[in-house]
């Protein structure tokens, strides 16, 4: 499997973009369930769950599941969360009003 050199991109949909850059067009490149999820560090379990409620995209050969460099970043994509731009202001349902 390939590694990442030089300096860290700001985001792991960038570290996908790059990883996925680096395959040929002509010659799609398959994962395993255990690589993908090592590349996308999540748990083994979390990626077949989600094979297994059909939310990402994979390919089957015969009962073999495998992953594409491009259904990995669409994976990642996905599941990108935008960031919150207003503060919390520290109240909680816990918190105490004054009377």
């Amino acid at each position: 499997m390939t590694t990442w050199r030089g300096p860290v991109p700001r985001s792991a949909l960038e570290q996908v973009v790059q990883f996925v850059g680096q395959g040929g067009d002509d010659e799609p490149i398959l994962m395993t369930v255990e690589q993908a999820a090592a590349l996308l560090a999540v748990p083994v379990a979390w990626l077949k769950q989600r094979v297994s409620a059909q939310t990402v995209a994979c390919t089957r050969l015969g009962r073999h599941i495998r992953f594409t460099r491009q259904q990995v970043a669409t994976i990642v994509a996905a599941n990108e969360r935008p960031v919150a731009l207003t503060p919390l202001t520290g109240l909680t349902s816990r918190s105490r009003r004054p009377a």
